[in-house]
């Protein structure tokens, strides 16, 4: 329920349907919920199959819409190969294309046949059609496949960023954190304006508990491009650290940027309520619900739990937070029970 909940939100949000759009959103999810606890069990699934009917309808009739631009490019690709059976551009070029809309298989193939046909004619750099193969292979859980093809890319071009950056992305998958943290360091090193390095990197030297590194990567990804995600994260290590106002300043840019920001919001409730500034608090925790309702709850915030305790003065509305709080707390316990 809080799942299709949130798909349903996103999904609202993406449209940008007004306010008064989405409170009539959240009741309807309200009224259904109420209907399928008092409903007879067949009647719930037998509607659950007509809605995930629509739902796929609606999903047909998008993807004919807008399918359209990616298979006239798929034809412009086609066309170029049809015209020279030995354009290895042609073929990598569609092979991303196949990727795009999720033909795997396609895509591997045409990758496959511009390797071949570049180490035949032309012997070019290809490390980026490893790299992309490499990609192809993580997706599809190959993994031993995926380091390989990797490998190859780096290894056919050493100062290649985008190699590094893939080979590291894996690492940090598979939780090899000094691997991924080298690689990123690479792709730096040929590349200081990576921004997307810097703050994957800036991610793992947190994890890893060196947070003055984390916090000079965060800050360079600013320095870059004023990166909306670097600023959260090092508002987020400024606020550990107690520099609030310095932190306040980050959240802020962070909005500046993305004023549908919800988790800048939650960090801006937080420190207000580390301030004791509730009325303030309260206002940043709003708006962080008005943009996503779950976020709070999925981030675990304390702080904001006993505020709504505190400050909440409708009781439905109180229990509403308090019921979804319990179900995705009992989500997580099943998960982590059934893991192990």
């Amino acid at each position: 329920i809080v799942g299709n909940y949130y798909y349903g939100q996103s999904n609202m949000e993406f449209v940008n349907l007004s306010k008064t759009g989405l409170n009539v959103f959240r009741v309807i999810v309200v009224g259904m919920v109420l209907f399928g606890a008092l409903t007879k069990v067949q009647i719930v699934w037998d509607l659950a199959d007509v809605f995930m009917g629509l739902m796929a309808v609606i999903n047909l009739v998008a993807i004919t819409l807008l399918g359209k631009y990616a298979f006239a490019a798929l034809d412009d690709y086609t066309k170029a190969i049809e015209l020279d059976k030995n354009n290895y551009v042609a073929y990598y070029k569609r092979g991303d294309a196949y990727s795009d809309i999720g033909k795997l298989k396609d895509a591997l193939e045409d990758y496959d046949t511009s390797i071949n046909l570049n180490e035949k004619y032309t012997k070019n750099n290809d490390a980026y059609v490893y790299a992309q193969k490499g990609n192809i292979y993580k997706i599809s859980k190959k993994y031993e496949k995926a380091l390989e093809c990797y490998n190859i890319a780096i290894s056919k071009d050493n100062t290649m960023p985008y190699a590094y950056c893939q080979r590291a992305d894996y690492y940090k998958e598979r939780g090899e954190k000094e691997l991924a943290i080298n690689d990123y360091s690479k792709a730096i090193e040929y590349e200081n304006t990576n921004e997307y390095a810097y703050c994957n990197r800036g991610n793992l030297y947190e994890e890893s508990g060196n947070k003055e590194n984390a916090l000079k990567d965060y800050t360079k990804a600013i320095e870059i491009n004023n990166n909306v995600y670097a600023y959260c994260q090092r508002g987020r290590l400024l606020k550990e650290y107690g520099q609030y106002d310095e932190a306040l300043k980050d959240f802020n840019e962070a909005i500046k940027r993305e004023n549908n920001n919800a988790y800048a919001y939650c960090q801006i409730g937080h420190l207000k309520i580390l301030r004791n500034q509730k009325e303030e608090a309260w206002e940043a925790y709003n708006k962080a619900i008005e943009i996503k309702p779950l976020m709070i709850i999925l981030m675990k915030d304390k702080s904001f739990c006993k505020y709504v305790q505190e400050n909440v003065k409708n009781n439905e509305e109180k229990k509403l937070i308090d019921n979804l709080f319990i179900a995705v707390m009992s989500l997580k316990e099943s998960f982590l029970y059934n893991k192990t």
